[in-house]
């Protein structure tokens, strides 16, 4: 027999192991679409886990740069970042704002054992085109990416 304090106990434990179930998937990381590992170290990578249109004939890249290694990495300005657009020869660079900034995440040194995520706004190519080369300095490109829709 349970005594009050043993039962809700018991209760607080499948409340917290129901609600880690549900909230597993939500909190699960992206699946990488792209990935390069950086051209100085094998242990740093950048993977790209979303390419896709968004609103207002803008394009969304999102990734995250993965740092295995015992040095703090620091990766290029994200306004150096860019799409080819293989089909038409032509290279969508970062959009910027009215005052000239970039628009997209800033860009942060990637500290030792850790992992930083990041975001750029593109202007979005023809709809005909379906991937892009993504192309991050200190990286290798990575071709073919597919665009979302």
């Amino acid at each position: 027999m349970l005594n009050n304090r043993t039962a809700g106990a018991l209760t607080g434990a499948l409340i917290f192991a129901f609600g880690t179930l549900l909230a597993g998937p939500a909190l699960a990381q992206s699946a990488a679409i792209a990935q390069a590992n950086a051209e100085s170290s094998s242990s740093v990578r950048v993977e790209v886990t979303e390419l896709r249109r968004t609103s207002g004939d803008t394009v969304t890249l999102k990734g995250v740069f993965i740092n295995d290694s015992d040095k703090t990495f620091n990766p290029s300005a994200m306004n150096k970042v860019y799409l080819l657009n293989t089909d038409n020869k032509m290279k969508h660079t970062v959009m910027k704002d009215a005052r000239g900034k970039a628009v997209s995440s800033p860009s942060n040194n990637v500290k030792a054992k850790t992992r930083t995520e990041f975001w750029a706004k593109f202007v979005a190519p023809p709809q005909n085109v379906k991937t892009l080369t993504v192309v991050i300095p200190k990286f290798a490109p990575l071709e073919d990416v597919p665009l979302g829709q």
